[in-house]
């Protein structure tokens, strides 16, 4: 029993830590993603940190990956959903 805590307790650690890494992701995407609709803001970096939230998410047990890694934007696809929204299409 003693060993199932331990591997718990190591789980939710490293559970904890991914989740640490996806905030402060999340807040790089976010100050990279305009709330206007711009388009031709595709970048390697802006790529690259939504690979890395996917990644880590996947990670993450399925309790609490709660599917946020499925979806994978650009920075063009927000911006045409948010004219397409803009629009009414």
């Amino acid at each position: 029993e003693e060993s199932d805590l331990a591997g718990a307790l190591d789980e939710f650690d490293r559970v904890n830590a991914n989740v640490s890494k996806l905030e402060r992701i999340w807040k790089e995407i976010q100050e990279v993603t305009p709330s206007d609709v711009v388009f031709g803001l595709d970048s390697p970096e802006s790529e690259d940190l939504v690979r890395s939230f996917a990644h880590i998410a996947d990670q993450l047990p399925r309790l609490i990956a709660f599917g946020s890694a499925r979806y994978r934007c650009r920075q063009d696809e927000i911006a045409q959903n948010r004219f397409d929204a803009e629009r009414g299409w």
